[in-house]
């Protein structure tokens, strides 16, 4: 805005989606086998099959700024906001060792990869700075600075709830 201060927004639209909410076919930490079997291997154009991988996230908005106080002070603040992550919620292992088996709807069929919401993220930063001129005119700065993480004290877990989500009941 001018000498003293400025100002950054960035606003992200975006989303990730992929069969057994694999988005790039690379391998993951588990393996997701296909909810139910066949004799070719398992269902695997079933609806609940494809959804949103754990990565997909639909809105993120980051701001920071730097502003130039009195006495040398420099202020510069962080805050992001992104909108939940998705995570699959299992009923129980599956009994033939492969993956896990997800929670049934009503009409007896899975209710998807990925189908639920975990927690928004928000994360407020700041830095503050004083610069301190030394030598000849005060040709040199040193600078001394203090950093505030998670300003707030607001846990992010984001879409992690644990090891397993065995949660049918809720």
């Amino acid at each position: 805005f001018s000498g003293n201060a400025s100002f950054q927004l960035n606003y992200t639209l975006a989303w990730s989606n992929g069969s057994g909410g694999n988005g790039d076919g690379t391998a993951t930490s588990f393996v997701l086998y296909p909810q139910k079997p066949s004799p070719q291997g398992g269902v695997l154009t079933a609806p609940w099959e494809y959804g949103p991988t754990s990565v997909d996230e639909r809105h993120r908005v980051t701001a920071t700024g730097v502003f130039n106080l009195p006495f040398k002070l420099q202020v510069s603040p962080s805050m992001t906001w992104a909108s939940a992550r998705p995570y699959t919620i299992y009923s129980a292992p599956n009994p033939d060792g492969d993956g896990s088996l997800q929670v049934l709807n009503s009409a007896g069929n899975p209710i998807g990869i990925n189908s639920q919401r975990g927690s928004a993220l928000f994360m407020a930063n700041a830095r503050v700075t004083r610069n301190f001129p030394f030598g000849k005119d005060g040709r040199f700065t040193l600078a001394t600075f203090a950093e505030f993480y998670n300003m707030t004290n607001r846990p992010n877990f984001g879409n992690i709830y644990g090891g397993n989500q065995f949660a049918p009941a809720t």
